[in-house]
């Protein structure tokens, strides 16, 4: 069964960026099989949730970005699963199986000395009821199986158990730690896209330019994270690719995905009017990568200082801020068109009459429809525009094109800044021309 994307992945893969110094790396026997292609493992005895959250402002600079918001939520989290006893936690990624399909990722929780493995498992399922189970493991580690995941055959710990113990091992006092070694499965589930005549992509290739990267990742050797916080946060990532060739290509499709993820939106725009907004995240991150990156033999390392990750937050938020002003601009204007193009779907059945107001249309399209299109998308006012009736009868109108029947309202006022749409289904800003 494929990957569910459960809100359990995304909170513990972020709260692998917020947690203090890991004391011991032990992945509970068990857990590790062939088909294991990431570990990523973190520490929660040292937890102060009041100094990571001070640490993820000072990245984002102080902001009032609503990522506040998240990082205080994750935080408690962290901090009540803390209280339930939880000393250390991992999460283990398989690759595909043998149909070919990805399964989501099994947790191992471990316990701090003296601590009760089925008190602790009640104490956890309240936090998250969707798991499909959390159940004790051994007397000091707890599994826990996201809904819609497989828990595989118990595996004996072997040779590629001690090699993800010994990685972890090297990352040191890192604060948390992820290993991916991949496998051949990995590789072809992301299998290279064919390479145009200059071994590249063109401007908004996006696609193609993300797969050639994903292949090139998933067929390295290795790839270690350490991310540590607190006073000088930093990032450390290694990728070890099989030749030195492999790394300067790797290198260089971080480039290509950046000029492709740059295309894309830039044809979103010319089609949508706002740019993609799903894409932003990993255009600031992959901007912020590719100058930090270095190569020595077959390994591309990329060390993201204080300076750089306060960077990085700073372009997170401005850039968030940017795409959400510019979508929810065009969505205004979108809701406008639409709303006309109902009123002359309104005439044509009604004898060329216009409506009185706006909420007639309900009688044609459904009162949940047009409700969601008088909803002002920027301000959430549940009545956004004003209907301004021209005429009786469409016929009566002389010039469509001059004649404005919309306004963009702001506190139940038209808004001398908003949108004003004509009768033609033009838009315009502004009260007058």
């Amino acid at each position: 069964m494929p990957i569910h994307h459960h809100r359990l992945l995304l909170s513990a893969f972020l709260l692998f960026t917020l947690i203090p110094p890991a004391s011991a790396d032990v992945i509970p026997p068990g857990m590790i099989d062939d088909n294991v292609i990431a570990v990523a493992h973190l520490d929660m005895v040292a937890a102060d949730s009041i100094m990571l959250r001070r640490t993820a402002l000072t990245l984002l600079g102080g902001s009032n970005s609503e990522l506040n918001t998240k990082i205080k939520s994750l935080t408690d989290q962290h901090e009540k699963l803390a209280r339930a006893g939880v000393a250390s936690a991992g999460m283990i990624v398989r690759g595909p199986d043998a149909e070919g399909d990805m399964w989501g990722p099994v947790f191992y929780l471990n316990l701090k000395a003296g601590t009760d493995a089925e008190m602790a498992a009640a104490a956890i399922e309240l936090l998250y009821p969707d798991a499909n189970a959390i159940f004790p493991i051994s007397e000091t580690a707890l599994i826990l199986v996201p809904d819609r995941t497989n828990l595989p055959d118990e595996a004996k710990p072997g040779e590629l158990h001690k090699t993800y113990e010994k990685h972890l091992a090297a990352l040191g006092d890192a604060h948390a730690k992820i290993i991916v070694i991949s496998n051949k499965a990995m590789a072809a589930k992301y299998e290279r896209p064919e390479p145009k005549p200059n071994h590249s992509w063109s401007f908004g290739d996006a696609y193609l330019a993300r797969r050639a990267m994903r292949h090139r990742l998933m067929s390295s050797k290795l790839i270690t994270v350490a991310l540590r916080v607190g006073e000088k946060p930093s990032v450390n990532i290694t990728v070890e690719t099989a030749t030195g060739k492999a790394a300067h290509e790797l290198v260089d499709e971080l480039r290509v995905t950046i000029l492709g993820i740059l295309g894309d939106r830039a044809l979103s725009q010319e089609m949508y009017g706002y740019p993609s907004h799903t894409s932003f995240v990993e255009l600031v991150v992959l901007r912020a990568l590719h100058p930090q990156a270095q190569i020595k033999d077959a390994t591309v390392s990329i060390t993201l200082d204080p300076t750089a990750l306060n960077k990085l937050g700073r372009l997170w938020d401005t850039a968030h801020t940017q795409s959400e002003d510019a979508r929810k601009e065009a969505l205004t204007s979108l809701h406008i068109r639409q709303l006309i193009n109902m009123t002359m779907l309104y005439a044509a059945a009604n004898n060329d009459a216009l409506p009185d107001k706006l909420e007639d249309l309900e009688q044609m399209h459904g009162k949940e429809y047009i409700q969601a299109l008088l909803k002002h998308p920027r301000t959430g006012e549940a009545i956004g525009f004003r209907w301004i009736k021209p005429a009786a009868k469409l016929g009566d109108v002389k010039n469509p094109a001059s004649t404005v029947v919309i306004q963009e309202l702001r506190n139940g006022k038209a808004n001398p800044d908003g949108f004003r749409g004509y009768l033609d289904g033009r838009t315009a800003k502004g009260l007058q021309d």
